[in-house]
């Protein structure tokens, strides 16, 4: 691990037993717009899952498109909403199993 990044990656490694709970949750960014986000960010994901946890932050995963696929591009926490500010959120109504 870096010594600059070592915490953040403990965390994401900490939470990611996590992602199951996070994948059922009932909210997401739809077509996330980097532009409109308060957080400079070169993220390529489109689809950002989130989760808002009792302790004062967020668990977070994106997603982006690949050709005709997608691909979980990052898997992060935040400790406040400025990836959610302006975006498109959109209900999940259910999620269907794709062959692997």
């Amino acid at each position: 691990m870096s010594v600059h990044y070592d915490t953040d990656a403990r965390e994401r490694i900490e939470n990611l037993s996590r992602l199951e709970e996070l994948l059922k949750a009932d909210k997401a960014i739809w077509n996330f717009d980097p532009k409109k986000s308060k957080v400079v960010t070169r993220l390529k994901s489109k689809v950002i899952f989130f989760k808002p946890d009792g302790f004062d932050f967020y668990l977070m995963l994106g997603a982006a498109p690949d050709g005709v696929t997608w691909y979980p591009e990052t898997f992060f926490l935040r400790f406040d909403d400025q990836y959610l500010t302006d975006q498109e959120i959109v209900s999940i109504l259910s999620m269907i199993r794709g062959k692997v």
